[in-house]
């Protein structure tokens, strides 16, 4: 008898009931959805008290200059990790500085990408 994940009744082998299928999505979108609450912060949220502005931030990621965000929750809010700009801003790891004016530049003055 063969017997699927969405039938309330299927067991497996040591007898216990198999959860449908859309209760174990449910279940892992819910689990998936606390990771990011808790070590994720909206792109939004990371620039505020921060010199660098949103609208530069989502320029330099459409040219490449920075990585995309991770995730995009229900809202299409992006989610970050809280240290997302520690390469970007600060030369840490040889990684980019704002500079403004639209001029972004690696830790050896090269130039990134102008985000005018």
């Amino acid at each position: 008898m063969t017997t699927t994940s969405d039938d309330p009744s299927a067991s497996d082998r040591v007898g216990r009931r198999l959860l449908p299928t859309s209760i174990l999505l449910a279940e892992i979108a819910e689990m998936d959805a606390e990771y990011q609450r808790q070590h994720f912060v909206t792109l939004t949220d990371l620039c505020e008290g921060r010199p660098e502005r949103l609208d530069e931030l989502r320029a330099l990621i459409r040219t490449g200059a920075i990585p995309q965000p991770a995730y995009a929750d229900e809202q299409g809010n992006e989610l970050v990790r809280p240290d997302y700009l520690a390469l970007w801003v600060g030369g840490q790891g040889g990684g980019c500085e704002h500079r403004g004016g639209g001029q972004d530049v690696c830790g050896d003055d090269r130039p990134v990408a102008s985000v005018r």
